[in-house]
């Protein structure tokens, strides 16, 4: 899985729950170097992505990105703010608000062991 969040804490803490569901994760603070993670061609069963974050790209534009250069990658976007939740479900993406309980973010993740 690929974890893109800017904030070391939130990072570590999503991290840690994913871990425990067996997914093996890769953490990259901003959607400019998750796309140049995925341009270099690497491959995660799910891209998880913030949607505010530093940088030229947000979770969002990362989102489009991905639908278009990779439309069989999985994509979710998770926010604490309201007013990016509609532009969000315009791709048809899932998405988990901020802050979300362990149970909604396992529904959303099917990691292998």
């Amino acid at each position: 899985m690929l974890l893109v969040e800017d904030n070391e804490d939130v990072a570590a803490g999503v991290t840690a729950v994913l871990e425990t569901f067996g997914c093996a994760v890769r953490h990259e603070p901003t959607a400019d170097q998750a796309l140049d993670v995925l341009n270099g061609g690497a491959r995660f069963e799910l891209v998880l992505s913030d949607i505010q974050m530093p940088g030229k790209l947000n979770g969002i534009d990362l989102a489009e990105k991905v639908r278009s250069a990779w439309p069989a990658q999985r994509i979710a976007l998770m926010t604490g703010y309201a007013d990016e939740l509609e532009r969000a479900r315009r791709l048809g993406i899932a998405i988990l608000s901020k802050p979300f309980s362990i149970d909604e973010l396992h529904a959303l993740v099917a990691c292998e062991p």
